[in-house]
């Protein structure tokens, strides 16, 4: 494999800048809101991270041939209700299996 090193801005993405203090957690209860609101699509500094993060993965593992279509497979994956349904699913096997 090669190892590239990026530099990437939030304009690279299509998104805003953020100040640092909009896109702070807290405590785990909180952050569980915080990603329960994004996977529902609603809009926020917090989802555009996500996009961000999951725009590059998606880059870097050769599913997005750009950051921007990258950035348009996520987008469509939490605006579908795709990635609500695997935490969703995620959340059920882990349950079934807590005792197991």
């Amino acid at each position: 494999g090669e190892i590239s090193a990026y530099k990437v801005d939030p304009i690279d993405f299509g998104l805003p800048q953020r100040s640092i203090e909009s896109i702070q957690g807290g405590n785990k209860e909180i952050n569980a809101a915080i990603a329960v609101s994004v996977l529902q699509g609603v809009a926020s500094p917090a989802r555009d991270v996500v996009v961000a993060n999951a725009a590059m993965g998606l880059y870097v593992a050769g599913k997005a041939a750009t950051l921007s279509e990258g950035k348009d497979m996520a987008v469509e994956s939490i605006d579908s209700g795709r990635a609500m349904g695997k935490l969703n699913q995620l959340i059920t096997l882990t349950s079934a299996n807590e005792y197991t």
